[in-house]
């Protein structure tokens, strides 16, 4: 650890970046590392399954609107791991359960949307803070990714992967208000105890 922490002193002492910059480069490299070889695994396993196809389907839905909207995180690989693959599994298994017409999946498409604008994005504890206009910069492209897809539902009326797509979307949003309401009871129990601080 103190070898890598050697070699972040390095690199910031050579491209001058400030400490703020040098703890989101670190950030940066520690998520690439988790994500790369979590989705690997995952992407082995169910290939093994036979659902790769729609295990890139999945894939190709969710990350953009993960790494933008942010949601639900956990402080060990292994619980990170177990629920990404849970929440993988979920529409590749459900989708033949899910028969919708067109016009109840804009509408649900609609109602993510808003929810979305509303919550997020809900960044993880550990990630350097965003600011003010990177906060507005990431709501926008969720949104705009979800108006892509409101679009495509629109317009599309049969594509393969539809359902996986809607369901990825749906639990998405989902598990970005679980992560909304967890964040806001540890701002609520950290006011409270600055504020018990203050009285004793």
């Amino acid at each position: 650890m103190s070898a890598q922490l050697e070699r972040y002193k390095k690199i910031q002492e050579m491209y001058h970046f400030t400490d703020s910059e040098i703890q989101q480069l670190h950030y940066g490299v520690s998520i690439l590392w988790y994500e790369c070889s979590k989705f690997i695994l995952l992407g082995i396993i169910l290939g093994l399954l036979g659902r790769f196809q729609e295990y890139m389907i999945t894939i190709l839905v969710l990350l953009p609107l993960r790494i933008f909207s942010g949601g639900i995180h956990f402080n060990h690989y292994l619980s990170c791991f177990l629920f990404t693959g849970v929440f993988i599994a979920c529409p590749i298994y459900l989708q033949n359960m899910v028969s919708m017409p067109e016009s109840g999946q804009l509408l649900l498409l609609l109602v993510c949307l808003i929810t979305t604008a509303i919550v997020g994005p809900v960044a993880s504890k550990k990630r350097p803070p965003l600011s003010r206009e990177r906060y507005r910069l990431f709501r926008r492209i969720t949104c705009g990714l979800l108006l892509l897809y409101i679009i495509l539902f629109g317009i599309v009326r049969t594509f393969p992967g539809e359902n996986i797509c809607l369901l990825v979307i749906v639990l998405q949003t989902i598990q970005l208000l679980c992560a909304k309401m967890v964040r806001k009871g540890e701002l609520h129990e950290k006011n409270n105890k600055r504020s018990t601080l203050q009285d004793v």
